[in-house]
């Protein structure tokens, strides 16, 4: 079974995730928006102020969290949440050159994310606090990143063509 997006739009639906609301959410880089879909296929969207949505993650805090990139000519990089009633937050991150890509909850609570425009692993506390951590290997591009079963994150290196793993 399949559920249509409108047709009003070019859509790009990117990720989805399981919300402890017991419905899905998506992120939409085309319209940059979160949606969600229920169950039974209800779909709300939410925009969000300027920057395109990519991976999502329930966080730690009861909230979706997302990363931000620029597209369809908008500018700006950012880590966002949106709460199961729909209320978004945004924060831009201030490092010149950060393209955030995607985003895992860690074992500490954090919510951990790759940045391949500055080759780095971030990390965000659900307060909205950033730390950084390079990459071993220069210009490897770290791409997707998850929780492994042995409470280590494990990401991928897009140029570099390696797995990486890091202790939280």
């Amino acid at each position: 079974m399949e559920f249509p997006l409108s047709k009003d739009q070019l859509h790009e639906a990117y990720d989805i995730t399981a919300g402890p609301d017991g419905n899905l959410w998506f992120t939409d880089f085309g319209t940059n928006t979160i949606g969600r879909i229920t169950l039974a296929g209800e779909i709300t969207q939410f925009p969000l102020s300027t920057m395109s949505p990519g991976g999502i993650v329930p966080g730690p805090d009861g909230n979706l969290w997302f990363v931000e990139s620029e597209g369809s000519g908008m500018s700006g990089q950012g880590i966002g949440h949106i709460a199961p009633d729909g209320t978004i937050t945004e924060r831009p991150l201030p490092e010149p050159g950060s393209e955030p890509f995607d985003i895992a909850t860690g074992p500490d609570g954090n919510l951990w994310f790759t940045d391949n425009g500055r080759n780095e692993i971030g990390r965000i506390s659900p307060d909205g606090t950033v730390a950084r951590c390079p990459v071993l290997t220069p210009d490897s591009m770290p791409e997707r990143i998850t929780l492994g079963a042995d409470g280590n994150l494990w990401f991928t290196e897009w140029q570099g063509n390696k797995i990486g793993r890091m202790a939280p």
